[in-house]
């Protein structure tokens, strides 16, 4: 008897543990989501998501097309491996590096450039899976679950006593009456509607007990001791379901389902346990420290808690970003043959809670070029550091998504060697740009150059597709 129920206590807490897993796998999931959500733009062209495909400067003379790939679209698992959590977590280098490959047409359309390279974060704060939510999240339902249990727990044994007493008389009336072995389940079915509210591992185990009783039943020569052991944790396993499935499902739902009465789990026991754990909820010292313990109930409790894990997302997405890249061009014609180096850093400025997105980006990019812009010259050896410096402002949001923005910058343009004829060794440019966002991920981007002192306006327009996974 002792070694059945260690098994069935056993199957309990494995089914259990399996369900918290797959809630991590969930929550992660669903942190990404968010987080992807609240990625502005310039986030997204620093470091893609999944997949970018960019059409560039599509209104000019040196137009191309581009596409971005994270490495992590290129591992082999599937998509539901991909994302469990250790797995997702294993595969945080892969989701700091993308590799691109663009193309680039002169003023005919003729292709006159091939270009590859490959970028990599040296400093990623806003990964979501090393992210610390402990303070907004993962504390505060460490100690509403703990909460929860303690109350339901201070009502199992009187909630078992009445199972118990029940059982006694159904396996008492069977044996009386020398029944077959399935009326018990019936029975029992029939008796304790809540319990059929259960996962398959566990209905299986309360069926292996159900099977020994029956069997129990039938046998002239149990003792009496070992058949009330046997209907005491059969009367456990029930009560536990038939108290604890109904109490989680309306916890887990922030209220709003409503909990399903029997005999046993009556309307007066669910809203004495309920308001208990709205007053612990006021005393508990980990929600004290955390502020949450100013929720009027479990309703307002989830309210607050959903908005700080909000905010907490948020926090994460405007932490600092910083990427070094390289690309390298070979250009035939009129186009430049270059290898370019890249060091990119974006860094939020908005207050966690804010619900802002504002946003410094710094670029410094050093350009080694092996002709000239005629290609008379295949050895010019031409050498431009490019800073630009900005601040991006998230103008509107849609479903808290980011659908518009400014970035209001400045540019400066160093060439320390190999100058071309009539150009200036250096260029300062107020270099801004305005994008909007269509419907789903596409984005149309409009970047306009000012030369203030020579007077010269540049305008570009750029097309980007982000495919998040």
């Amino acid at each position: 008897m002792k070694k059945e129920f260690i098994i069935a206590s056993l199957c309990l807490l494995f089914s259990c543990a399996g369900a918290y897993a797959q809630q991590d796998d969930i929550k992660l999931a669903k942190a990404e989501a968010e987080a992807n959500k609240s990625k502005t733009g310039q986030n997204q062209d620093v470091l893609t998501n999944y997949l970018q495909i960019i059409a560039k400067n599509f209104t000019s003379s040196d137009k191309g097309v581009q596409l971005k790939l994270n490495w992590f679209a290129l591992n082999g698992m599937d998509s539901v491996h991909k994302y469990q959590f250790e797995n997702y977590k294993n595969s945080r280098w892969q989701r700091n590096g993308q590799f691109s490959l663009s193309g680039g047409m002169d003023d005919n359309g003729k292709m006159n450039s091939v270009s590859g390279g490959a970028s990599y974060n040296i400093l990623n704060k806003r990964d979501t899976a090393f992210a610390n939510y402990h303070d907004f999240y993962q504390g505060a339902m460490r100690d509403i679950t703990a909460i929860t249990k303690t109350v339901r727990l201070s009502h199992l044994p009187a909630l078992k006593a009445q199972v118990r007493a029940k059982i006694q008389a159904i396996t008492a009336d069977l044996i009386s009456k020398g029944s077959q072995t399935s009326d018990l389940t019936t029975i029992i079915l029939q008796e304790f509607k809540n319990y059929t509210i259960v996962d398959k591992q566990d209905s299986q185990v309360i069926l292996l007990v159900q099977t020994d009783l029956n069997n129990d039943i039938q046998s002239k020569s149990v003792s009496h001791a070992q058949l009330s052991q046997r209907i005491d944790v059969l009367a456990g396993l029930i009560a536990q379901k038939t108290y604890n499935d109904p109490i989680n499902a309306y916890v887990s739902s922030d209220g709003k389902k409503e909990p399903v009465y029997d005999n046993y789990i009556t309307k007066e026991l669910f809203d004495t346990v309920i308001s208990e754990i709205n007053s612990a909820i006021k005393t508990d010292a980990g929600l004290t420290a955390l502020k949450l313990n100013r929720a009027t109930d479990i309703n307002d409790f989830y309210t607050k808690l959903t908005q700080r894990y909000r905010n907490a997302i948020e926090y994460v997405a405007r932490q600092p970003l910083a990427t070094i890249g390289y690309e390298g061009t070979h250009g035939w014609g009129s186009a430049l043959s270059s290898h370019v180096f890249t060091f990119q850093y974006l860094q939020g400025l908005s207050k966690l809670g804010s619900g802002k997105s504002t946003e410094l980006t710094i670029t410094v990019s050093d350009t080694l070029s092996g002709s000239d812009p005629t290609g008379m010259i295949r050895t010019l050896n031409r050498n431009l550091i490019t800073t630009q410096g900005g601040i991006n402002f998230v103008l509107a949001k849609s479903k808290k998504v980011s659908v518009m923005e400014l970035n209001i910058g400045v540019e400066d343009d160093i060439v320390t060697q190999s100058k071309a004829t009539g150009e200036k060794w250096n260029t300062f440019m107020f270099n801004s740009y305005f994008r909007v966002r269509l419907p789903e991920t596409p984005w149309l981007k409009f970047n306009l150059k000012y030369d203030p002192k020579d007077h010269n306006v540049l305008g570009f327009l750029n097309f980007t597709y982000n495919l998040d996974k």
